[in-house]
């Protein structure tokens, strides 16, 4: 897990929203086996390091994709809403690493029928500087 992994992981989970909903049921890329729903699950999209004058630089951003898992929809709308207030404007220094600004791209409900599980997929865009 990179540094910026683990501040968005320490974003989540210190948020009182989220975490009154989640407890520290907040996952890097996968879900466990049989989870207690509901659950976070995240993952890097993808991440660009921007050059100023042919120079390398160690402003960053990186897009990652938030997944809001739970039982009903009902309960990852609600997940998702908590997330978004937790996430959308968040700036601050977290585990060493400085985030200029995390901002919500997009928002997208999933359905996953076979396993009874609802989702919705948020991207989110964390600038920041890298360590």
């Amino acid at each position: 897990m990179t540094l910026i992994d683990q501040s968005l992981h320490s974003v989540l989970v210190s948020d009182a929203g989220v975490s009154a909903i989640v407890a520290a049921r907040v996952y890097p890329l996968e879900l466990p086996q049989e989870p207690t729903l509901p659950a976070i699950v995240y993952f890097k999209i993808s991440s660009s390091r921007l050059t100023h004058h042919g120079t390398t630089s160690k402003y960053c951003e990186a897009n990652y994709q938030i997944s809001c898992v739970a039982a009903t929809v009902l309960g990852a709308k609600l997940l998702a809403a908590a997330v978004v207030s937790a996430v959308h404007g968040y700036s601050g220094t977290v585990d060493s690493l400085r985030i200029f600004v995390c901002e919500v791209i997009s928002e997208s409900d999933l359905l996953q029928t076979a396993i009874e599980e609802y989702a919705v997929a948020i991207d989110v865009s964390l600038k920041h500087l890298e360590a």
